[in-house]
């Protein structure tokens, strides 16, 4: 018995006399509240080998390069509140671009293509954005085994 009930019963008789008699606690869980532990581990971040977070982090990369972005753009404030926003265990990686972690990516699937190739062709080019920055693209030209002309970037 609860201090409520035990109140209800020795001050108000009458209203305690109209309640319905229940033998305990409901055993059903609410289904607008969470549990404590649910609650604890929507606050710790995904460890940097879980499949979740390589999923954000390949989404989070395949942007930028499919959409030309800058590679910076991870490093705005406004950037990480949206993606804190969409999802609040997810963090990037601390150096996203300094830690090697997109180079890495792209050098195992370009070696990885590349494997059973026999014969290729190499092209660079130079230039440099409005701010004077500099780039370079390397582009490797070959023929897979079905006859395709392939072009990786």
């Amino acid at each position: 018995m609860t201090n409520l009930h035990l109140h209800l019963r020795v001050c108000h008789p009458a209203e305690y006399a109209t309640l319905p008699a229940r033998a305990g606690p409901s055993k059903k869980a609410s289904q607008g509240q969470q549990t404590i532990t649910g609650a604890f581990a929507k606050g710790t971040k995904y460890k940097t080998d879980s499949n979740r977070w390589r999923q954000l982090t390949d989404v989070v990369t395949r942007f930028l390069a499919k959409e030309m972005v800058s590679f910076n753009t991870v490093e705005k404030p406004s950037f990480k509140t949206m993606l804190h926003t969409f999802d609040k265990q997810y963090e990037l990686p601390e150096k996203f671009l300094k830690d090697g972690y997109l180079f890495n990516e792209v050098r195992s699937n370009i070696t990885k293509e590349l494997g059973d190739v026999e014969y290729l062709a190499l092209t660079t080019d130079m230039w440099s954005s409005c701010n004077i920055m500099p780039y370079m693209s390397v582009t490797v030209h070959y023929v897979n085994k079905e006859w395709t002309l392939q072009s990786k970037c």
